[in-house]
């Protein structure tokens, strides 16, 4: 008699309570977009996208790798790497409001922004 074993594999996704979200929140974050590498800050900050200001147009589609610094304490900075891709690019007052969409995540760092954004968004 075989006896069939079955193993189920637990597979870590996003954090569901912030899936989705966006904060106020505005944090350095330096961008490497096709166009060139450039530091700005966030307008919005989620766990699974950002909004952010350029002063020049990324296209939709593009792949932009990011880094953003996760204050800390007084001088302290934590810094997570990912990549992103722009799902929106709109010019307004001179400057292009760029929505992106964040793609992969460097080991670990999609749990240290989740336990960054937390406290922030209660």
């Amino acid at each position: 008699m075989v006896t069939k074993i079955s193993r189920r594999v637990e597979r870590r996704s996003r954090p569901p309570d912030l899936r989705g979200a966006r904060f106020d929140i505005e944090i350095r974050i330096e961008i490497s977009a096709p166009s060139g590498s450039y530091t700005t800050r966030s307008k919005r900050l989620g766990i699974d996208s950002l909004v952010f200001e350029s002063g020049e147009p990324v296209a939709p589609g593009d792949r932009v790798n990011l880094l953003l610094y996760l204050p800390q304490g007084e001088e302290e900075l934590d810094l997570v790497r990912l990549q992103a891709e722009v799902v929106a690019c709109t010019k307004q007052q001179g400057l292009f409001t760029v929505a992106a969409a964040f793609r992969r995540y460097a080991p670990g760092d999609e749990r240290r922004l989740h336990d960054w954004l937390l406290p922030r968004a209660r």
